[in-house]
């Protein structure tokens, strides 16, 4: 992983809104960039769109904004999915880059 943020992998989405309880992910494609990928674990009903779908970083943006209710009322939680040992990477290079002196023994 680089400092590029290629650790951070996207997000897992917890949607426990009534009659719509599931997970979905929302991950960063790794060879367009700006592009998302929705993945979710509900099928769609007969004769509806398909749920899992490419989006553009603007779509995802405009998912959050529209969420802002759901979350402030805990029926919606996003949480972050990062590739641990380049995240842990890139953390310890920002805090040496502040001056920070860091063991390398964990």
């Amino acid at each position: 992983a680089q400092g590029n943020g290629a650790w951070f992998l996207g997000f897992l989405v917890y949607d426990r809104q009534p009659g719509q309880m599931h997970y979905y992910a929302l991950r960063r494609h790794e060879r367009i960039p700006g592009t998302w990928l929705k993945l979710d674990s509900q099928l769609p009903a007969v004769g509806c769109e398909h749920r899992n779908r490419k989006l553009q970083e603007q779509d995802l943006w405009a998912i959050y904004s529209e969420s802002k209710p759901q979350f402030q009322s805990w029926l919606l939680r996003w949480y972050p999915v990062v590739y641990r040992p380049g995240a842990a990477s890139q953390v310890c290079r920002a805090l040496e880059g502040e001056g920070f002196k860091l063991s390398r023994e964990r």
